[in-house]
């Protein structure tokens, strides 16, 4: 088992109970645990349906053994109306799309039914209508855009916590600590072999590392770093990015005529990045500029076309600007916007880029309508 791919590990351990909350919190302070403690409307049984949910660092996930001890000796216990669910959160976001593949979905499954294959109850988990194998694609497309969530391994959870994590629903319930820490020990074993056999596939090409889809590409420059390119930037988030951010992509970025936009992802959503390119950036300002185009420079750098305004010239610049975008460019932001907009090729932030998408959706018209 590789614990370096996972950050944290969150819990929520179902049960009934026969004691109060106040002594159930002691038991979560005695480990440092920030416990949130619930009830559940789908547990059935003699006592308090409860549900107990905290996190810990990946590598003090063997804490849920003595835990879980000394909640079943206040009277807490699990039976087969419970499951055991996993929330797992990832060192690096390579890690987390590997998962997401279908191949490495199914192989999990086959994982979990080869290692748990003696054992009826987690076998059973399987047919579970909580926790519903993966029989074909369309269920994992159907989990990963929102839909089901009732599966083995649930991403439906990348979008509803603020932390992104991937959620394993196919543990069973569990009769003591050790067997519970042997089960969370089992999945992070076949989660890590998932992922390791994917980075170990993908170093053994030759150049940089690929998946292919439809219409895409994830690029895979080494074990910590992967890119997403497309023509299409509303990717279906088993060929994309699961972060949060990609809600809000999906409908924002729009299919320009003659304006393409690539996105490059780093290891936070805040790196993630935007490079706009405008075909013959030096006709287009020529022509938006009219007689006033003898303001304008026109330089070639690494082979992309870039508009700058001469020195001298900056405010005129920036006033006619103003009057063909219909927008005051005052702020240092508004004035990156300007540069955003005057570059052949242009890397921006995603704070950046939705920012500017008003004015690049207007530039994509304006170029169309002058026929460049």
């Amino acid at each position: 088992m590789k614990l370096l791919f996972f950050n944290r590990v969150g819990f929520e351990v179902e049960g009934l109970s026969d004691t109060n909350e106040d002594k159930i919190l002691s038991v979560c302070r005695k480990y440092k645990l920030d416990c949130d403690i619930t009830g559940d409307g789908s547990i059935r049984g003699n006592g308090d349906p409860t549900e107990i949910k905290f996190d810990v660092p990946i590598e003090k996930y063997d804490i849920i053994e003595p835990f879980f001890n000394e909640l079943t000796e206040l009277g807490f216990y699990e039976n087969s109306s419970c499951g055991s669910h996993l929330h797992l959160s990832f060192r690096r976001p390579i890690y987390m799309t590997l998962l997401s593949i279908p191949d490495s979905i199914f192989r999990f499954q086959n994982m979990y039914r080869d290692k748990f294959k003696e054992k009826k109850k987690y076998f059973n988990r399987l047919y579970n209508r909580y926790t519903e194998e993966y029989i074909d694609i369309s269920g994992i497309i159907d989990n990963q855009t929102g839909g089901n969530r009732y599966r083995p391994v649930n991403f439906e959870s990348l979008y509803k916590h603020d932390f992104g994590t991937v959620e394993i629903r196919v543990l069973p319930y569990m009769e003591s600590g050790t067997e519970y820490k042997e089960a969370v020990a089992t999945i992070l074993d076949i989660v890590s072999n998932v992922i390791e056999s994917k980075l170990d596939a993908m170093k053994a090409m030759v150049g940089y590392n690929k998946i292919r889809a439809k219409k895409s590409e994830i690029r895979v420059h080494s074990e910590y770093s992967f890119s997403v390119n497309s023509d299409r930037i509303d990717l279906p988030p088993i060929y994309g990015s699961f972060y949060k951010v990609m809600p809000l992509i999906i409908g924002q970025i729009e299919d320009f005529n003659r304006i393409k936009v690539e996105v490059t992802e780093s290891e936070y959503d805040e790196e993630r990045m935007y490079t706009v390119k405008i075909p013959n950036v030096c006709k287009v300002y020529e022509t938006l500029f009219g007689e006033n185009k003898d303001i304008l420079v026109c330089m070639t750098h690494e082979g992309h076309e870039h508009v700058r305004f001469k020195n001298s010239a900056l405010s005129k610049g920036m006033e006619i600007m103003s009057r063909i975008f219909q927008y005051k460019f005052d702020t240092d932001l508004e004035k990156t916007m300007v540069d955003y907009l005057r570059n052949g090729s242009s890397t921006v932030s995603y704070k950046y880029y939705i920012k500017g998408l008003k004015l690049l959706k207007k530039l994509d018209k304006m170029i169309v309508e002058m026929g460049l």
